[in-house]
């Protein structure tokens, strides 16, 4: 994120999606000139390099998807709760918060979901949080 920020690219939707996939390929990149360095095999580099760009995770039917692409699709939401959150709710403000939580919850596992409820979180981030599970269960009872 700090090799290449976000600011390199194009405002817009188009341009953050764009900074997301360079940086899943660029971070790619990286772990497999590491692993390789360190005399890995090709099948296992490999593993390493589908898990960090997430292929597969944004299947339409969630019971395709890797489940050691979830995990860390799980463990990259926990990192962001937990050590940005906060700062992020203070630049958004509560609402535009509880629709970047819900969509940030909608990229989880219900596993990763319920360890996010256990994440010792500031109370002005738990609540954030506690209103977008909220407006999950609704939307769910809903059907949407």
């Amino acid at each position: 994120r700090w090799e290449r920020p976000r600011s390199d690219y194009p405002d817009g939707r188009a341009g953050y999606l764009r900074w997301r996939s360079d940086a899943r390929w660029f971070h790619a990149g990286e772990v497999e000139a590491i692993l390789r360095s360190h005399g890995y095999r090709g099948d296992q580099v490999e593993r390493v390099v589908t898990i960090v760009r997430k292929d597969g995770i944004a299947a339409a039917d969630r019971s395709t998807v890797d489940p050691a692409v979830q995990l860390h699709e799980d463990a990259l939401c926990l990192v962001f709760l937990q050590a940005q959150l906060t700062g992020v709710a203070g630049q958004l403000g509560a609402a535009a918060t509880v629709e970047l939580l819900a969509k940030t919850m909608a990229k989880m596992s219900e596993q990763g979901i319920a360890a996010a409820s256990t994440l010792d979180l500031e109370e002005s981030s738990r609540s954030l949080f506690a209103r977008a599970l909220d407006e999950r269960a609704r939307a769910a009872a809903r059907g949407t």
